[in-house]
């Protein structure tokens, strides 16, 4: 414990050293100054990874961090990070974090089949995955996140728990964004962004796991918030410095992510030409917001092509073979009933997702009517009308993009099944939250209402944001008051089983489960023998080829999940100490 304590104290030194580089030298706000710093940390582990020199990368970044900061001691030129209330609000989220997050272990599904398994990966091989990654089964996803993560666990250290707390890390930085909005009215401003933290925690993906698409989502409104700051600041000259490695670091966490980008490079361009004008300049900097992003997601690509020969025809891949090869396994009536599947569930107003984008376009309808009533002279409601209808148009997009995504990417039986749907959806509807949000935040700094009616929007903005944590959600609020406890026990089990035994480095592993289907429901067990065995030659079995195993395979192991009787008594007749968990067989 002892130890974990000086990591973690050290972890914060070294952080506090970039963060004041970026305040003194850079001049960045305090409230942007989080994600700038991650993310940079996340691209410079990126570009280290591809050239092999992870670890010299570490020490660099710490060597630059504490000698920086030993010259602002000496010259005295140390300045105040606080008191902030961003700073505050991201200090504190680390802390709380930091108790509840020591000692979880990963649970959920995503974790063992690739998110949780890249990032530990990454950590104990100190190495993209290369030639040798057998384990790494979607081989063609980045690992922007993972490779803060890295960053992280080299200096905390490697168990699960202080990689979800490496992530949560992430997530708080781009919250911290949204308290650059808040200048007056700190109580209620400071009381909305914390709902819209429990909302973010526990409406899609949670803090207990490494899943990263609410990564996106908050990274993608981050980059927002500091682009509709700036504008509204009239200091959007500051913007592209700050962005640029956000963008780029977004766009490395998974392929999709080039939505977020796309949706923000638009806005940086339309925002930078209204506020300086066209020019040569600022044309050569909207176009660079995107290229600069995309040329990391190209090298990505190479290094894919380099050392996974079969990379692009990978589950999932973003390239033209795999897109054909999904193509020509679907038929002509696959391909109507896909759709009509998708268009069925898109407006189902009985599922979490689709009531939350309906909430969020009733919440800027009842604003645009409120407005209309408590406006004084002057002032218009033409913001809300196009607030609601551009989150109607971005929904629209979103889904035409998932659509194809479900015929050009998904294999057959997880596109008719629409796999994942509430979670991609959740996506964009959650970032549609978050510009709900950041008009809350706006309008609360305004004093063009008459003080019943400014009073009234305050409530308003306080009851309606936290209605949304009423709503079903994929995760319960309570999850953050204690430790996470996932509804499934097959990751316990099967720890259980492995605790104590001699785990052999080679050979094939098959795990018997005797009859019990429901230990490898959507090949979850699969997943977390190879995660827990780091072995990619895993097999589950049951009692119609067990016997088989047992008496032709060589240099192989058995795994009993579960002991019954007809596993027992074939262990005797072939001589094999069923005492044990994991068999040996020669």
């Amino acid at each position: 414990m002892l130890e974990l304590i000086i990591r973690f104290v050290f972890l914060m030194v070294v952080l506090f050293g970039l963060f004041e580089f970026s305040l003194i030298e850079l001049n960045i706000k305090k409230d942007f100054i989080p994600l700038f710093v991650f993310s940079s940390i996340g691209l410079v582990s990126f570009m280290a990874g591809l050239l092999n020199v992870m670890q010299e990368s570490i020490l660099i970044l710490i060597g630059f961090s504490l000698f920086y900061l030993i010259y602002l001691i000496v010259n005295r030129k140390l300045r105040k990070l606080f008191p902030s209330l961003g700073m505050s609000y991201f200090l504190g989220m680390i802390a709380y974090l930091a108790i509840l997050l020591k000692g979880v272990r990963f649970s959920e599904y995503d974790d063992f089949s690739h998110w949780g398994l890249v990032a530990r990966e990454l950590v104990l091989n100190d190495q993209m995955p290369n030639f040798a990654s057998e384990l790494i089964t979607f081989q063609s996803y980045p690992t922007g996140s993972a490779n803060f993560m890295y960053f992280i666990g080299k200096i905390l250290g490697e168990s699960e728990g202080i990689l979800l707390f490496g992530q949560s890390l992430l997530l708080l930085a781009s919250i911290t964004v949204f308290f650059a909005f808040v200048k007056k009215n700190k109580i209620v401003n400071t009381v909305l962004i914390l709902i819209a933290t429990l909302f973010f925690f526990t409406a899609n993906n949670s803090i207990f796991m490494l899943s990263v698409d609410t990564l996106l989502t908050l990274i993608g409104l981050g980059v927002t918030a500091i682009l509709l700051h700036n504008f509204r600041e009239k200091t959007m000259e500051k913007s592209f410095l700050v962005i640029l490695p956000i963008l780029a670091f977004l766009m490395i966490i998974k392929n999709s992510s080039i939505l977020f980008v796309l949706i923000n490079s638009i806005l940086y361009a339309g925002l930078l030409l209204k506020s300086k004008g066209i020019n040569n300049k600022n044309l050569s900097l909207s176009v660079m917001s995107f290229a600069v992003p995309y040329f990391f997601s190209y090298l990505w690509t190479k290094h894919v092509d380099f050392v996974f020969p079969s990379g692009r025809e990978a589950k999932h891949s973003v390239s033209l073979e795999n897109y054909q090869a999904i193509m020509e396994s679907k038929t002509p009536e696959d391909i109507e009933l896909i759709t009509k599947t998708f268009l069925d569930r898109m407006v189902n107003t009985q599922t979490p997702d689709v009531r939350i984008f309906m909430m969020v376009l009733v919440t800027f309808l009842v604003v645009a009517l409120s407005k209309m009533i408590f406006r004084r002279n002057g002032v218009n409601n033409y913001r809300e009308w196009k607030l609601f209808c551009s989150s109607i148009l971005l929904y629209i997009v979103y889904q035409a993009g998932l659509w194809a995504m479900y015929l050009f990417s998904m294999p057959i039986g997880e596109a008719i099944n629409l796999a994942g749907y509430e979670r991609y959806n959740l996506t964009i509807v959650m970032y549609l939250y978050g510009l709900l949000l950041i008009y809350f935040l706006v309008q609360n700094q305004k004093t063009v209402f008459s003080k019943p009616a400014t009073i009234t929007l305050k409530t308003f903005s306080v009851i309606l944001l936290a209605v949304y944590l009423f709503l079903p959600g994929r995760h319960d609020v309570s999850d953050l008051l204690g430790k996470y406890q996932s509804p499934s026990s097959v990751r316990s089990i099967f720890s259980d089983v492995i605790e104590g035994e001699d785990i052999p480095e080679t050979g094939e592993f098959y795990i018997y489960k005797s009859d019990n289907d429901r230990l490898n429901k959507a090949g979850i067990l699969t997943y977390i023998a190879k995660y827990e065995l780091r072995s990619p030659y895993v097999k589950i079995i049951n009692k119609s080829n067990i016997e088989e195993v047992i008496t032709e395979r060589k240099n192989a192991h058995v795994v009993l999940i579960e002991k019954d009787e007809y596993i027992m008594d074939l262990l005797e007749r072939n001589n094999l100490d069923g005492s044990k968990m994991i068999i040996q067989i020669n």
